[in-house]
């Protein structure tokens, strides 16, 4: 018979405490606690604290907001670009609010600085990379050598404004971003001050083209190529002479930023303002290569698009920040485009989905039709087979 072991044999160990009670999150919101985060009615009546605070920050675009918030409601048709429009002009305000609620003003306030710190690169980007450097011409307008064009974009780099050298920290394509835009900025404001476009030329854009004028001549390899560029009539250059250096300085960073963005071992072939969308081909959408012709089964990826890293987790960021904002600003264009072009590309890529689908149903028909064929041939074979023992037994009696 077994018996129970006594209770001094195995003695009773203490029971833990019970935990401390954890002090309730408080909220930014003067009136309300965490739990009511958990109630309908105070959710009610936090989103109205939200709708007051809103009206009284931003009145214009509460009523942009409100309206598109009607028509919704009212089951009205809206259109594409006024739902975007209405996001957007009421997006910062419920980060803001949603910041002060969770009391994280300060990491918010971090992230909408670094995020305006990138506001070069987009407007690098639009206003020159699309235009001029991702184009299939880009660096044709560049009359001397790839060496020249080189000594000439880092003449005007080094040139920039104080307020986009700031921007450097290591960082080459924000810097090389930052002094394009201020020379794009001089080279259109000098144009529309020539034709008397409503453009104002003023002193300090004097001042920023004398200062690039004087650099490309102190420069030896820049003198001779930039000599026509640099070149002024009378006592004081024009705002169209100075706009004319400009114009210099950009056709030569668009060659040697279109050079170096086809070359796969330098660092701005990845930059994400000069990466250009591509059309997809869907039957072949992973990209190989093949590099034994005695073996075609034998496949690997580009060496360019390798990662090479040390281990990775099941949540690796495959993209910076800056990566995954160039592909959502991409995105967010049709916003940004007229109605006529946004439906034009609606148009084509329902076009293009409409070819897929008719590809994939020719594809199904095909295989079914195949399938279909196989099983006749299938069952005809195994009727013969079957008829074949009778008809020997009848031939044999």
């Amino acid at each position: 018979m077994i018996t129970s072991p006594s209770s001094s044999f195995f003695p009773r160990l203490p029971r833990p405490t019970d935990p401390p009670a954890t002090p309730e999150l408080a909220l930014g919101v003067p009136g309300f606690s965490y739990a009511d985060l958990h109630q309908p009615a105070r959710l009610a009546d936090l989103h109205a604290t939200f709708w007051a605070w809103f009206r009284a920050e931003a009145p214009e675009a509460a009523s942009t907001f409100t309206a598109y918030a009607d028509a919704v409601g009212s089951g009205a048709r809206v259109k594409p670009e006024d739902a975007s429009t209405a996001v957007l002009v009421a997006a910062p305000y419920v980060s803001r609010f949603v910041g002060r609620l969770f009391a994280v003003e300060e990491p918010l306030e971090a992230l909408r600085a670094s995020a305006e710190e990138r506001g070069a690169l987009w407007r690098f980007k639009a206003a020159f990379a699309k235009k001029r450097v991702l184009k299939e011409s880009a660096g044709k307008a560049w009359s001397g050598t790839p060496a020249e064009a080189t000594a000439v974009a880092r003449v005007a780099i080094a040139c920039a404004p104080a307020e986009a050298a700031a921007a450097d920290r290591g960082d080459e394509e924000l810097r090389i971003a930052s002094a394009v835009v201020a020379l794009v900025d001089l080279d259109e404001t000098a144009r529309k001050s020539a034709k008397a476009g409503g453009a104002v030329w003023t002193p300090a854009l004097a001042a920023r083209a004398a200062e690039l004028r004087e650099a490309l001549l102190r420069e030896p390899t820049c003198a001779e190529i930039a000599a026509t560029a640099v070149a002024v009539d009378g006592p004081s250059p024009s705002p169209a002479e100075d706009g004319r250096v400009a114009a210099f300085a950009l056709d030569a960073l668009e060659a040697w930023l279109a050079h170096r963005r086809h070359d796969h071992h330098d660092p701005a072939h990845a930059w994400p303002s000069l990466h250009a969308p591509r059309n997809l081909d869907f039957s072949k959408l992973v990209e190989v290569v093949r590099p034994d012709p005695a073996r075609p089964e034998l496949f690997v990826g580009p060496a360019e698009h390798r990662r090479p890293r040390d281990g990775f987790a099941l949540t690796d960021r495959r993209m910076a920040a800056r990566d995954v904002a160039t592909r959502t600003r991409a995105r967010r264009g049709c916003a940004t485009t007229s109605p006529t072009r946004s439906r034009r590309t609606r148009s084509a890529s329902c076009s293009r989905a409409a070819r897929w689908r008719s590809v994939s149903a020719r594809c199904t028909r095909s295989a079914a039709t195949a399938t279909r064929s196989a099983r006749s041939r299938s069952c005809a074979s195994t009727t013969r087979c079957a008829r074949a023992p009778g008809t020997a037994s009848a031939t044999t009696a």
